[in-house]
C-alpha cells in the first residue's frame, strides 16, 4: 500500500491572493522606513517586511515553486498606488513626517525589493532573514532621502 502526500503544494490562485496581499503589506512597511527613517519601529518595519514575505509554497499539480514572473506580478499589483498609500501609511502614524517624498522614487525603489524578492523566492522558495534585511539597508542607503 502506498500513500501519498499531497498537502505541500497549494493551488495557484491561493499562491496568488496570498502574494498580492503580502506586496501590500510590503510596500506600506517600506514607505513607512522612508518616511520616519529615525523611528524607533524601523527594525520592527524590517521584520514586518521579512514577516510579510519570507516564503512561496510550491504550486498544486506540477510541484514547482512558481516563475519569479508570477511572484512579481503578484506582489507588485498595489505598486501602481503608491501615492495612495503614502497616505494611508501617514493617515495611520498620526506623526508628521519630515521627509519629501517623491513617489517616482518610492516607487523605483520598491520595484527593485519586488523584483529581488521575486527572483530568491522563485530560486529556492525561501528568504533568508539577513539577506531581506540586507537588501532593505541597500535600497535604503541607494534612494537616500526621497
Amino acid at each position: 500500500m502506498y500513500r501519498y502526500i499531497v498537502a505541500m503544494s497549494v493551488d495557484k490562485q491561493k499562491i496568488q491572493n496570498d502574494l498580492i496581499d503580502s506586496g501590500k503589506q510590503t510596500v506600506l512597511h517600506i514607505i513607512k522606513l522612508v518616511l520616519y527613517p529615525d523611528s524607533p519601529s524601523v527594525n520592527h518595519w524590517k521584520q514586518e517586511i521579512y514577516s510579510f514575505l519570507h516564503d512561496v509554497p510550491k504550486l498544486k499539480g506540477s510541484n514547482k515553486i512558481p516563475e519569479a514572473s508570477f511572484i512579481f506580478n503578484a506582489i507588485s499589483s498595489w505598486d501602481d498606488m503608491i501615492d495612495k498609500l503614502v497616505i494611508e501609511v501617514q493617515d495611520e502614524e498620526e506623526v508628521e513626517s519630515s521627509v519629501e517624498v517623491n513617489i517616482d522614487q518610492l516607487q523605483t525603489m520598491i520595484s527593485e525589493y519586488h523584483r529581488w524578492a521575486a527572483d530568491e523566492l522563485s530560486s529556492s522558495g525561501i528568504l533568508r532573514r539577513s539577506d531581506v534585511y540586507s537588501k532593505i539597508d541597500e535600497i535604503m542607503n541607494k534612494g537616500g532621502n526621497t
